[in-house]
């Protein structure tokens, strides 16, 4: 594909365009769920579709690389209307018959079954585990930016990966000792409110270490771990930049190796919002 008549940078994350009855996504790990699915789950999920997702189903390894999917996803506009109606009761569905965490994402893919959408699903459209081969890094590897000396985002001509997945947990030298494990749900919940920190920076050095040697879970986690906290820190500050009359730019919270949650117990987040993440109560069982 060539990107040039929309004046977009050209990279190893190109894909194929939507079209008619063609979805594009990212690729996921969930696999091809519906394949396990008795005969009578599938028609509780499908209902009138099922024999389109029994024949999507079918053949394990097709219907995972064209359903195991996540965000982003990428519709044709002349599918929207039929796939948006069917997502939200498939979701409801698919949750009654497997209570999981990735229940939603699941469900897109079933939905696109039953809509008769296939989908083209790659696996570049961020970076997440740091062994994950099928993912940019080699691109990265070759990135003339180093996120743990510059401490703020890459500019565009720098040619970054798409997305960032806040998911993964991320280890300063691909270990779990340093202090430097990072993860969504280790920052503090309450990041925006106008008295708390902004995460602390690696060491600026931290990525010199690994240069001789860069398809290493070491240099990819030390990238990560840089780039991810330039990333909080920059949108948490201008957010707060804009909207606390004395907001607290301190880059000095140490986060924990695990789970975190508010940091100030009177938060207004907290009035607001959940925990949320894998030991939320909804997950506790899952």
């Amino acid at each position: 594909p060539h990107n040039e008549p929309a004046s977009l940078q050209t990279g190893p994350w190109q894909t194929v365009p939507a079209a008619p009855k063609l979805g594009v996504g990212a690729l996921y790990g969930q696999g091809c769920q519906s394949n396990l699915w008795s005969r009578t789950m599938m028609q509780q999920v499908c209902g009138d579709d099922v024999k389109l997702c029994l024949k999507a189903s079918h053949d394990v390894s097709a219907c995972t690389k064209a359903y195991s999917s996540g965000p982003p996803w990428i519709m044709h506009k002349s599918d929207a209307q039929e796939l948006l109606s069917k997502f939200p009761i498939t979701t409801l569905r698919v949750h009654q018959v497997w209570p999981n965490l990735l229940s939603e994402q699941v469900a897109f893919g079933v939905a696109q079954m039953r809509s008769g959408i296939r989908a083209s699903i790659d696996p570049f459209w961020f970076l997440s585990a740091e062994t994950g081969d099928g993912q940019p890094w080699a691109t990265v590897a070759n990135l003339d930016w180093d996120p743990c000396h510059e401490r703020r985002p890459a500019p565009p001509s720098a040619s970054n990966p798409i997305f960032f997945h806040a998911c993964s947990a991320y280890h300063l030298h691909g270990q779990e000792d340093t202090g430097y494990t990072l993860h969504k749900d280790h920052i503090h919940k309450d990041l925006l409110e106008c008295g708390a920190p902004l995460l602390r920076y690696p060491p600026q050095d931290s990525l010199q270490r690994h240069m001789d040697n860069k398809n290493t879970a070491g240099f990819r986690g030390t990238w990560a771990v840089c780039t991810y906290t330039n990333l909080v820190n920059t949108y948490a500050a201008a957010w707060k930049g804009k909207f606390c009359k004395a907001p607290n730019l301190e880059a000095t919270f140490a986060y924990p190796a695990g789970s975190q949650g508010f940091l100030n117990e009177t938060s207004w987040l907290k009035r607001v919002f959940r925990k949320g993440g894998w030991t939320d109560i909804d997950y506790l069982d899952h």
